[in-house]
């Protein structure tokens, strides 16, 4: 690879006044998630400028003037692409668990990670995991409520997706999910890991595994459970993994997240 193209791949546009970077077109949305919009709409010109958006007298983002179909408000948010990603693949009539299970087991073995993660994901989907509610379950005398936020039976379902503080984990992350309360923990890994955007996927594995980490470090070791910390573990995770697969075809994208 040519020393020109190995910097364009690995860096970005930083934003002053806007007027020389285009808003579809160059890589210039910072942080953790994917430098270019990415947008198929017919309506929305492709040469518009980042400047197009900025009110010069405030300094500002005049964020109104860009109409987004994925809100309702019409204002376009960089991390409702993931969700868009997602759902042109999410299966709208419900699935037998047993076709569920099939094509899950296929996305997990699949996926970009290491053998370890895929494990657990598996276990997850299957409710191995010794939660208190499983552990009850086998007769084991534990607590049943949850290290976490104690007064609720901790599940998995709980664990994951309902608990306050596992919900900033998602919320925090370069995906920004809101999960819904009603949300089966089999039914989203499907629709998730079943995506076209590897580094999502990966952020999703590792995003479980490291709440439930963080969750044992709490019960075992006194630990505390910091969910902007766990996701700077999960991003640093993710990285590391591409930088030791160079292979694997997301380590494009995360590399493309450093800023030069």
């Amino acid at each position: 690879m040519g020393a020109r193209k190995l910097v364009e791949e690995g860096s970005r546009w930083r934003i002053g006044n806007g007027r020389n970077v285009k808003m579809l077109k160059d890589k210039w949305i910072p942080r953790n998630v994917p430098p270019l919009i990415q947008d198929n709409s017919s309506f929305v010109d492709k040469d518009l400028m980042v400047c197009d958006f900025i009110d010069e007298e405030l300094q500002f983002w005049d964020m109104m003037k860009f109409i987004w179909e994925a809100e309702k408000n019409s204002i376009y948010f960089v991390k409702t692409a993931y969700h868009n990603l997602r759902n042109k693949r999410v299966v709208e009539e419900p699935r037998p668990s047993h076709h569920l299970f099939k094509d899950l087991r296929k996305h997990i073995w699949a996926a970009p990670m290491h053998n370890r993660i895929k494990n657990f994901i598996w276990r997850v989907a299957k409710n191995f995991i010794p939660v208190k509610s499983n552990m009850v379950k086998k007769g084991i005398k534990v607590p049943p409520k949850r290290p976490l936020c104690h007064n609720y039976v901790e599940t998995s379902k709980y664990l994951f997706f309902e608990c306050n503080v596992s919900k900033l984990v998602w919320s925090s992350s370069p995906l920004g999910l809101c999960i819904p309360s009603n949300t089966e923990v089999l039914v989203w890994l499907d629709q998730w890991l079943s995506i076209s955007d590897p580094y999502g996927i990966q952020l999703i594995c590792y995003m479980f595994h490291s709440i439930w980490y963080g969750r044992n470090q709490m019960i075992f070791n006194a630990g505390c459970f910091n969910p902007i910390l766990i996701v700077e573990e999960v991003v640093d995770k993710a990285f590391e993994f591409s930088v030791a697969n160079p292979t694997l075809k997301f380590r494009k994208k995360l590399m493309a997240s450093v800023e030069v």
